[in-house]
């Protein structure tokens, strides 16, 4: 039989590193420029260089949205990126208000460290 390629070999992904999908998810999730980006956690996966690269390009990304709706365990990147919180609990909104208010209340509540102090 004789290899004809398949229907990979025409999408737009084909020939973006197939032998490392984050690669090629995280370049075919920042191609666009949104009004809104929802976010299921922040994708920092890979070898330090590539980390270094998509963070860049995911920022310039985040940076040309107008809303941006994440969710995270990460605190420093809910602080670093977001201007409001949602603090969530068992299906429920606990507290809803400015990042820096919010994130005490969730430290206190769970005892984590501040790492800025």
């Amino acid at each position: 039989a004789e290899y004809r390629g398949s229907a990979h070999t025409h999408s737009p992904a084909a020939g973006t590193a197939p032998h490392y999908p984050p690669a090629t998810a995280a370049g075919l999730a920042t191609a666009i420029t949104p009004q809104i980006l929802l976010m299921d956690e922040w994708f920092m996966a890979g070898d330090f260089h590539f980390r270094e690269r998509a963070e860049k390009r995911l920022s310039s990304v985040v940076n040309n949205t107008d809303i941006l709706v994440i969710t995270s365990h990460a605190l420093d990147v809910l602080e670093e990126w977001c201007t409001r919180l949602i603090w969530m609990e068992g299906g429920q909104i606990r507290m809803d208000g400015p990042t820096a208010e919010v994130m005490a209340a969730y430290r206190t509540d769970m005892q984590v460290p501040d790492d800025k102090a």
